[in-house]
């Protein structure tokens, strides 16, 4: 295998660098000597203008300015003078401390979004992440790193591939990140790496499309959890189930209080419910390898999950079966125990964990 320019520059600046200099190649007067480059800069124009169908592509492109940290904006594209495209880059993080809003609140003070000066709102993801929902509330339209990869393997792409080791470099770097995420469909567990952990929960995802999931650190070395299902257990309390990934896999009922005293009451009673919830349902849940003491508290765990196939890889269909189970467990435990039962929203894991 031949060493790989962005393994060695794997960070938001250089994927930055690599679009703003496909994106400049559009331009007419200066990606005339590179033709493929500039078929693809072309070509990704078109890709981010299809996201946004308020904002067409112009039938001429007579030129293309872009820029690196306008006011921190990743990438600014100016087109025809008359179009911004505001373009931010993650490989993995998330948004964070309003900058989508103050990001279109910049171009708007250039003139763009108001009438014969529009704005293309783009937010690239080439890691992973759990929901989009504020991406999205915020007016940004989504480019993913399947919709990358999709002009990057298609014909015009395949021709900068050729034409270009920095294409080349960046299209298999992209794939292998692919090619993880989705290996949690060949491999046993033990052999996931933390993108076949993302993996999974993206496809848990499709089946609970009202979970979340995120990197949870704690001291004992950190887990990916997903989550979902929180309910109202007492009023400074609630319950939910979380798919834990580190070491093992395991499936566990939380509970998330504000409580500072009689912790340890609070846990039992409900490690007790979820049991006799379980028993009567004729599944088995059990004690926790150890009970914490703190705000997040694992009460009960799932035995026998995940479901394996007979090669020992996650069998993804049958495992969500099980975790609706489950769902019904949590739900027959706060009917028989709470007056009223009231959903409310899911907390997020704390930072630290029992």
């Amino acid at each position: 295998m031949q060493p790989n320019l962005f393994d060695f520059a794997p960070s938001e600046l250089s994927q930055d660098a690599f679009l703003s200099w496909v994106l400049a190649h559009a331009d007419p007067k200066l990606g005339n000597g590179r033709p493929e480059i500039q078929a693809l800069g072309r070509a990704f124009l078109t890709a981010i203008f299809a996201k946004d169908n308020a904002a067409p592509l112009p039938a001429e492109i007579q030129s293309v300015k872009v820029q690196r940290q306008v006011e921190n904006i990743d990438i600014l594209v100016e087109v025809n003078e008359s179009i911004a495209i505001v373009l931010e880059d993650k490989v993995g993080t998330t948004e964070h401390s309003d900058q989508l809003a103050r990001y279109k609140k910049v171009v708007s003070k250039l003139g763009y979004g108001e009438e014969g000066k529009r704005n293309v709102l783009i937010y690239l993801q080439t890691g992973n992440q759990s929901t989009y929902k504020q991406v999205q509330d915020a007016g940004y339209h989504v480019f993913s790193r399947l919709d990358l990869l999709a002009l990057l393997d298609g014909p015009v792409g395949t021709l900068a591939q050729d034409r270009s080791d920095i294409v080349l470099d960046f299209t298999r770097r992209l794939r292998r990140i692919e090619t993880e995420v989705q290996s949690y469909r060949e491999r046993v567990y033990k052999g996931w790496s933390a993108n076949a952990r993302m993996g999974f929960f993206i496809a848990l995802q499709q089946g609970f499309p009202s979970a979340r999931w995120r990197y949870v650190a704690n001291r004992g070395g950190g887990l990916y959890a997903f989550f979902w299902g929180g309910k109202k257990a007492e009023d400074d309390a609630r319950l939910y189930l979380q798919v834990e990934a580190s070491t093992t896999l395991g499936l566990c009922f939380k509970l998330d209080t504000t409580r500072k005293g009689d912790l340890k009451a609070l846990r039992m009673k409900w490690h007790k419910a979820v049991l006799a919830s379980a028993t009567l349902l004729g599944l088995e849940a059990a004690r926790p390898p150890k009970f914490g003491n703190g705000k997040t508290m694992t009460v009960a765990t799932f035995r026998d999950f995940p479901i394996g196939d007979a090669e020992g890889r996650v069998d993804v269909p049958a495992t969500c079966d099980l975790m609706r189970r489950a769902e019904k467990v949590l739900e027959a435990c706060l009917a028989n125990t709470v007056r009223p039962r009231e959903t409310t929203e899911l907390p997020l894991p704390a930072a630290t964990e029992d």
